[in-house]
């Protein structure tokens, strides 16, 4: 036991410095491409490094709270990104700072709805027990999607009515969502025999769904009527969320009961 415990811990460390080693150059080949994503070397390296490590962890389990702590600070960067990706206006005036309105309110919008989808995602964990590789790998999945919505929010800060852009961020926040609903059901599954109450994360898969239909329905009037009609379902479906959960009691206030 004690052998394999220490052969962990030494690959572990092992696989941090060449994680570490992969971000360095990884960076450096994108300053040099002027490549646009650099910024997601580095959380989808370190969670790629996390998934490998499981693997030789000494036979032990991989625990909820590890993978859910490394989740909510992938969430941190990205969405403290977002701030980074504001621009500054010409000159220090009103006017100056009102020709930005779009950037703000783009910037605002993404910053709480990845910041509602991280409270329903511990609302969620907070039912589970265990977890499983499958849950590791739509996880990844879920970051990665996640990762990108700085990048289409300043697309779309670029150009408010621009339909590409606008379709851009649309197909970002629908992968997303489909993202939460493939990490439920294997949540779920992986906890069947669980007490906590698995129809409560069915209802909520249910919402979300409609969440996905109406946003599929704002990503088409977006490409082909009126381009801002993306970010508006965004905000219809987020209210939605919030009012559905509370009316059927499935937040995790009502969880514990």
């Amino acid at each position: 036991m004690i052998i394999v415990g220490t052969s962990g811990i030494c690959f572990d460390r092992c696989l941090f410095y060449l994680v570490r080693l992969a971000d360095r150059y990884v960076l450096q080949i994108n300053s040099i491409l002027d490549f646009p994503f650099a910024h997601l070397s580095i959380p989808l390296l370190t969670l790629y490094g996390i998934i490998i490590s499981t693997e030789y962890d000494g036979g032990l389990p991989m625990k909820k709270e590890r993978v859910a702590a490394f989740t909510d600070a992938v969430l941190a960067i990205i969405m403290t990104i977002l701030v980074l990706e504001l621009k500054k206006p010409a000159t220090l005036t009103l006017p100056a700072l009102w020709d930005l309105k779009y950037s703000f309110f783009s910037y605002t919008l993404s910053f709480f709805w990845l910041g509602s989808m991280w409270i329903n995602i511990h609302n969620e964990w907070e039912s589970i027990e265990r977890i499983n590789p499958k849950t590791l790998w739509v996880t990844l999945l879920l970051l990665f999607f996640c990762s990108m919505i700085p990048y289409a929010t300043d697309l779309v800060s670029g150009d408010f009515t621009n339909k590409v852009a606008q379709g851009f961020y649309g197909v970002f926040v629908i992968l997303v969502t489909l993202a939460n609903i493939a990490l439920s059901v294997v949540l779920q599954r992986e906890n069947a025999d669980s007490p906590k109450p698995a129809h409560i994360m069915e209802k909520r898969r249910l919402l979300l769904w409609i969440d996905v239909g109406i946003k599929f329905v704002g990503l088409a009037l977006a490409l082909t009527v009126y381009p801002p009609a993306m970010m508006v379902s965004v905000i219809i479906s987020a209210a939605m969320l919030m009012i559905g959960i509370r009316v059927f009691k499935l937040d995790w206030e009502h969880m514990e009961r």
